[in-house]
Order: C-alpha cells, then structure tokens, then sequence
C-alpha cells in the first residue's frame, strides 16, 4: 500500500463511537517487511485499535532489529495512552473521568488531553457552536453513541433534554484540571481524536529518525518525506456513494508530503427511519438535529492532522457556501475540497479553497 494509493475516508464511526469502541486496550500490531520498487526496504505496521485500524509504512532503509522493536514499542505506547485518556468505556480513563463529574469539579487530566480539549473549545468558539466537544448528549440520544443503536429517529421533546447539556461554554480548561458547569455535559472528542493520534505517533516516529513515512488511524492522515517510488504520498478521494466500500471509485488521488488529510462525509455511517428518510452520525450542536444531506464529503489538508480532523467536521456541518469563506478568515493556509451530489440526478458539485490543487497536485480522476 505504501507505493500505491492510501484510501482516506470516514471509516464507519469516525466521527461517532468506533474509534473508542473497546472496553479497554485491544491492539492487534501486524509487522511486515517488503521490498520497495527498486529492492529497497519498507516496513509497515497495521493493526486495530479502539474499534477501528491504523496502518503505518516508513520508506526508509535501517529499521531493523532493536531499532524496529523501539518502532513498534513506540506506536503500542501510543495507541494504549490514546485509550488511556480517550477511551469512553474504560471508566478510569480521563474523558470518562470528566464525564462522570459533577458541576463544579474539578477533574485532573493529562497535558496532552488538556491540550487536545483546549483546542476542540477553540474551534468551537471560532466556529459558533457548529463543532462542539460537548455534543455527546445528542450523539447518545440519535443512537450514534457508547449505549449502541436506536431505530426510530428521537423526538423534539429527546432532543431538547439532550440541547440542554451541550455547549462549549459549559466546559473549561483551567491547566491541567476541567470543570463542568452542568454535571449531564458530557465530552464526544471522536470528531478530532483520530488526528490526536495521528500527530502522536508521527512525533514519535520522527523521534526515532523516520523521515519518510505514513500514518493513518481510522481514516485520518499524516505524510512525510516521499513513498517508496521516491514520490509523494498518494492518498484517495472516494466518489461519495450511498453504502460504497473504501476504494470502490476513486474520485482523485492527493499527492502528499509534510502535511495531514482528513475527511468526514455522510455516505457510509447513517440510519433509515421506517420512511427510507436517512439521518447521519454528524449532527448540528446548534439545532440537535442530524444533518440529512445528499452524499457528501469534505477533505481537509492542514500540517497537522488534529487540526484537519476537527476542522473536516465543522466544514462538514457549515457546508461549502458558509464553510469555506468561514476556513479562509479563521485558519488561512489550510485547504478543502468539498464533494457533493446534488438534485434529482445526483449531480456532482466540487467546491475548493484556491490553494487546494497546488497544495496536494490533485489528480482528477473520472467519477462513475
């Protein structure tokens, strides 16, 4: 995979309940060698964890014996501290410490989790509300959440309890510790997690002298250095389809280097009430409501991935009107793609910041 195309897309959870799906640490780490185009080394870590996967490749020669056992030593460490602070059905982990505390008490945390809060508040302060660290209480009450699936949609008078716990300005940072105004304001950090981890382990490889490699977790992307055919990156585009595999139709391919991919889209983690009427696992913080759109998806290139996994879903909820003049003013220098399929005939709109193209060299590729 490290030569050819890494598909980016919203795996079935995302940006709901699959990446903290494990009733504490469940990491199945796959090592593998192979030789590049040229008989050149590459080595490739993947696996699962959390309920969903990852996959790490360095294109690089030297990581052999006791220089591969600290690479894969340093991915478990991560992946188990990711579960340690953000894992919601681990009761001593940190979000359900936070979660489980009264209004008023303060609960200690990690740097790194005070870090990765922190800047989930600020987008949601930059964004008003649209991206929201507190959306739990809707997650759980449309079925997306750690209490499983529902089949009818909820009711107005469901959804304004749950409206009544969420808002950014209920939760605070104060260092280390977080204080909750309203003991029922629960945390969802799935919407920028998976880039947490992504930056994580990319830090610890470079750490250890990686210069060219691959980190994915659940869909989000970070690159460095070149692939094995000495390129950039090349990550997919999915065409958004109802129900479509990973990979099944490639709208583009991103060509990729020192920067971070992440998409969110509706296409794959959705309900059907008893209509066929389908509501998705991205919601809007502000109305309570799932967003119910055509097929949609948002590919987001920043330099680091938890930037651009938080800021897929905001652009997500916005949608490309609002969306990308909002992301031009708040965050200039990080580019998006919007991909959606409009009107009866399901026509393909392509919206993009002007930088996008030159940013990735994206290739188009014919849509089915």
């Amino acid at each position: 995979m490290t030569e050819g195309t890494k598909r980016t897309r919203p795996p079935p959870a995302a940006k709901a309940i699959l990446l903290l799906a494990a009733a504490g640490l469940a990491i199945a780490l796959g090592v593998r060698w192979r030789g590049g185009p040229a008989g050149g080394p590459v080595v490739e870590l993947s696996g699962g964890t959390m309920g969903t996967t990852y996959h790490i490749a360095v294109a690089e020669p030297g990581w052999e014996g006791p220089r591969l056992d600290a690479l894969t030593s340093a991915v478990a460490a991560c992946l188990a501290e990711m579960d340690r602070q953000m894992s919601v059905y681990r009761p001593d982990s940190e979000i359900s410490r936070v979660n489980a505390a009264g209004a008023g008490e303060a609960v200690e945390v990690s740097a790194d989790f005070a870090g990765v809060l922190s800047f989930a508040l600020d987008v949601a302060r930059r964004s008003g509300g649209v991206f929201d660290p507190t959306v739990a209480p809707l997650v759980e009450v449309w079925g997306f959440g750690a209490n499983g699936r529902r089949a009818p949609p909820p009711g107005p008078a469901e959804i304004e309890a749950a409206r009544a716990d969420v808002g950014h300005g209920l939760v605070r940072v104060e260092g280390r510790r977080v204080v909750k105004d309203r003991p029922g304001t629960r945390l969802d950090l799935n919407a920028i997690a998976p880039g947490y981890g992504v930056d994580a382990v990319s830090r610890a490889l470079r750490s250890l002298g990686a210069t060219n490699y691959f980190v994915e977790i659940g869909g989000e992307v970070h690159a460095a250095g070149l692939n094995a055919f000495g390129k950039p990156w090349r990550i997919g585009v999915d065409y958004p389809s109802w129900d479509a595999l990973p990979g099944d139709s490639l709208l583009g391919v991103l060509h990729l280097s020192g920067a971070a991919v992440a998409t969110s889209g509706n296409y794959r983690n959705y309900r059907a009430d008893a209509d066929g009427a389908r509501y998705t696992h991205i919601l809007d913080p502000r109305t309570g409501q799932s967003l119910r759109r055509p097929q949609t998806s948002v590919s987001v290139v920043a330099r680091d991935a938890m930037t651009a996994d938080a800021l897929a879903t905001t652009l997500f909820v916005m949608g490309p009107d609002d969306g990308l003049p909002w992301l031009r003013r708040e965050f200039p220098g990080v580019e998006a793609y919007f991909v959606l399929r409009e009107g009866a005939k399901d026509a393909l709109r392509e919206a993009e910041t002007p930088g996008f193209r030159a940013a990735t060299s994206y290739e188009r590729r014919t849509a089915k």
